[in-house]
């Protein structure tokens, strides 16, 4: 399932998009999504969701990428509605202003991998072998009916398969020259 989404979100007027539960977003083996994301000021140290199936009330976690307290980019994933496996970039990318291709990959008892703007983190102890069957809706802009991301957010996708390294590495490549500033060789 592709979704081609731009739009400026604004935390203080709680801005997301939602898609309502689904069978196309009950993803329960392997997964694949992400998203280009820009921070506006103040986002510092502000927990935001990115792109989310996620509520902790009533234990309907599934999975989520977002970007913590500590300016952390996570993907988080949760077998079982409440239990959760996790990989994080340790706040090594964050900065307001600037956008940032993150995508995080699920498979199954063996790999979760998060992919920051050509840069891959993974977590390969103890991964669960499915992700829970949440009845939440699948968000862009915010996770946990709270947490909402004040920037802005473009080419959101999610797939029911591990996507290989070289295609989001292809994609970030492709796509990145609409999002990062290019410098231009000198040539002699």
């Amino acid at each position: 399932m592709g979704l081609a989404v731009y739009h400026h979100f604004y935390k203080n007027h709680s801005s997301y998009f939602g898609l309502p539960d689904a069978a196309g977003i009950d993803i329960t083996g392997e997964l694949t999504f992400g998203c280009w994301v820009y921070f506006s000021p103040g986002s510092s140290l502000v927990d935001m969701g990115i792109m989310s199936k996620w509520y902790t009330t009533g234990n309907q976690r599934a999975y989520v990428i977002n970007k913590d307290t500590n300016n952390k980019f996570q993907l988080r994933i949760c077998p079982d509605g409440s239990s959760i496996a996790q990989v994080n970039d340790a706040a090594e990318n964050f900065a307001i202003e600037t956008w940032f291709y993150v995508v995080g990959r699920f498979t199954p008892s063996t790999e979760l991998a998060l992919f920051v703007n050509g840069t891959w983190y993974l977590n390969t102890a103890a991964i669960p072998a499915s992700i829970y069957n949440s009845s939440e809706p699948l968000e862009i802009g915010r996770y946990n009916r709270t947490n909402y991301l004040d920037g802005r957010a473009c080419h959101a996708f999610i797939c029911a398969y591990a996507v290989p390294d070289r295609f989001i590495e292809a994609m970030y490549a492709h796509t990145r020259g609409m999002f990062k500033p290019q410098t231009l060789g000198v040539f002699i």
